[in-house]
């Protein structure tokens, strides 16, 4: 799972899967896997999705809880956004087609 998430002009990456625990960050962020972000908000949630299913199995709370969220998830179709398809097709390539997005990595290619 891949989110992105802003707080007061702040974007962080949260990466979460056990195999991102495994990849180098500066070599995610060359082929554009990660975004070209401050390295410190690049945090990693490791096996978030084991983690949520032991807490809603051993905590009867913790159950109710994600029964109300799910009350509240909205299903969306993003294949029939353009928008939202032009940016996903742009970015299956790797290293990224548009190196404007990874200053970082632009500056080092250029070295």
């Amino acid at each position: 799972m891949r989110t992105k998430a802003s707080t007061m002009q702040q974007s962080y990456k949260l990466k979460a899967s056990p195999f991102g625990d495994h990849l180098d960050i500066e070599s995610a962020i060359t082929i554009g896997l990660y975004p070209d972000l401050p390295r410190e908000n690049i945090i990693r949630l490791g096996n978030s999705s084991g983690t949520g299913a032991s807490l809603v199995l051993t905590d009867i709370n913790k159950a109710q809880e994600l029964e109300e969220i799910s009350r509240r998830v909205t299903y969306l179709e993003m294949n029939n956004s353009q928008q939202f398809m032009a940016h996903f097709t742009a970015g299956l390539f790797f290293p990224h087609t548009d190196l404007d997005l990874f200053p970082t990595v632009k500056a080092r290619l250029k070295h």
